[in-house]
């Protein structure tokens, strides 16, 4: 009877036991939480390639901008014929043309862009002849000379000497009129004075032209109009 005893309680002590295990095995189990999984897949960094084309698509974007910018400003700047570098100077138009035409007097000179070509048309004379020649400003070819038969008696002699730059007489008239752009120049003499005669296309004027009038010794301002 005790012997019966004895093993009915071995045999709820090893159930007791069992169902202890089982129990705490459940305790530490963690559920699994479906919120908390969206919330770590939502908070996940932005991977380097993502990041890198936010900055690739902003950064084409400012270089849009600044090409916008400088095609714009090219577009201006571009218009006036001070704004060109010339590879012939205005002492080297007259060295042709006096090569050219040999024993002649220059009467007048001018400067402007004419079917393409930035040219110098330097205007002369002799007893009976008035001579033209027009020189590209580039290169130094002649594009074009005419000579004829005309009564220059009262033909003035254009003074040379001394004379300041046509970039700094251009200059000159631009800072008088404060806006626009150089058309074209034209030195001559006139009652005994050596001037340049600058024309500007006055966009802030409505496109009104303005010709200004400069010392070609001083570079003072002597009219405009």
């Amino acid at each position: 009877m005790l012997q019966n005893t004895s093993k009915k309680l071995l045999t709820g002590l090893v159930m007791l036991t069992s169902t202890t295990v089982l129990a705490a095995c459940g305790a530490n189990e963690t559920p699994t939480n479906p919120a908390s999984e969206e919330s770590v897949s939502s908070s996940m960094p932005v991977t380097s390639s993502q990041s890198q084309a936010g900055k690739t698509s902003e950064s084409s974007s400012a270089v849009s901008s600044d090409q916008a910018q400088s095609n714009t400003t090219e577009e201006s700047s571009s218009q006036g014929i001070e704004n060109q570098d010339y590879k012939i100077s205005l002492e080297q138009a007259i060295d042709i043309y006096n090569k050219t035409y040999p024993d002649t007097t220059i009467k007048s000179i001018s400067f402007d862009l004419d079917d393409g070509y930035y040219q110098y048309e330097v205007e002369g004379f002799n007893q009976n002849e008035e001579m033209e020649l027009n020189i590209d400003a580039m290169s130094g070819d002649i594009l074009e000379k005419e000579r004829e038969t005309e009564n220059t008696q009262n033909k003035t002699e254009l003074d040379l000497t001394n004379l300041i730059s046509p970039q700094e007489a251009m200059s000159a008239a631009l800072k008088e009129i404060g806006s626009g752009y150089v058309e074209e120049w034209e030195l001559e003499t006139k009652l005994g004075k050596t001037y340049y005669e600058v024309e500007i296309e006055n966009i802030e004027n409505g496109d009104h032209d303005v010709d200004v009038y400069i010392d070609s010794k001083t570079g003072e301002v002597i009219d405009k109009d």
